[in-house]
């Protein structure tokens, strides 16, 4: 009995050791087909000093992928030398879909160099959604004046980007200023953004001067912008465009204490012959002064 006892043990021992033996010349294989870590470098090509071309490669000088899943890309230049077209490859110089979810980006441009159109392939006939939410994206001008911005999908249709809507028009007044920005979902309907509202409007003075921008929802309703923090600013002058005071507003109408921590700003200057800020104070909304973010309730300046 204690010499069987005594064959088990020993025969348990050496089985153990093979097999952890086994394990360590199965690990060491393993490392050593893998090797050290693959050193990887870009080969880049110009045309007249603009990148047209970046290739991923190892030590060899042979193709390899990246992290973002394609060994090169080709840009096709245009005569000012902007992209007509970005097409990703992998290393047999086949099409390849990146981490971002096409091959190809298409672009066209005006004649002075503005983005038109931005559109995304999975090969050469097949559109597809991109990074950003949107198959293709579409920008219209007006002389020099931005107009409108859409974004649509495989089939064409309308669709809600990554920026919260489908579409927004821009409506210049009689000297082209900015005067209202709405924007629309896929349906045309007015759409709240995810700053929450819909659109805004602005009401312009001479030489650029703002003196109201107010928000709204997709109802009609006073709505803050969650990015600036109020729903209306109202601004005065001075003769010469001299800004006098900027108040900020809530959705009723109320002074509130905006992003940049204060309700209410001042400015005096020093004489109706220049332009020279003599002051400026801050105010919350009960109108006390109140520290703003660079740790200050006024300011003083002297000139020399």
């Amino acid at each position: 009995m204690e010499d069987s006892r005594l064959a088990i043990k020993r025969f348990t021992c050496i089985f153990l050791s093979t097999f952890f033996l086994l394990l360590c010349s199965l690990w060491s294989a393993a490392l050593g087909e893998a090797g050290p870590p693959q050193e990887i470098e870009t080969q880049k090509k110009y045309t007249k000093g603009h990148l047209s071309q970046e290739t991923w490669v190892d030590a060899s000088g042979n193709r390899v992928m990246n992290d973002q899943g394609y060994s090169y890309y080709v840009k096709n230049l245009n005569g000012r030398f902007k992209p007509l077209s970005i097409t990703y490859y992998d290393t047999e110089g086949n099409l390849a879909i990146t981490k971002s979810g096409y091959a190809i980006e298409r672009n066209t441009f005006d004649g002075y160099g503005r983005t038109l159109s931005t559109s995304y392939w999975k090969d050469e006939d097949t559109p597809v959604i991109g990074p950003q939410g949107y198959a293709r994206l579409q920008v219209t001008y007006r002389w020099r004046y931005l107009v409108s911005v859409e974004y649509f999908d495989e089939q064409g249709d309308h669709v809600v980007a990554d920026n919260g809507f489908a579409k927004r028009v821009i409506t210049h007044d009689a000297r082209n200023r900015v005067s209202r920005e709405e924007h629309f979902g896929a349906d045309g309907r007015l759409i709240d953004l995810p700053e929450g509202y819909a659109y805004v409007t602005y009401e312009n003075g001479e030489k650029g001067i703002l003196y109201h921008e107010a928000f709204y929802d997709a109802h009609g309703n006073p709505a803050i912008n969650a990015k600036k923090g109020y729903a209306s600013l109202t601004q005065t002058y001075a003769p010469y465009a001299r800004l006098l005071t900027s108040e900020y507003r809530d959705e009723r109408g109320e002074l509130m204490t905006q992003s940049d921590g204060y309700a209410r700003v001042e400015y005096s200057y020093q004489s109706l012959q220049n332009n020279r800020v003599a002051s400026e104070a801050y105010f919350d909304e009960r109108g006390s002064p109140v520290l703003i973010k660079d740790g200050y309730a006024s300011k003083q300046y002297a000139y020399h």
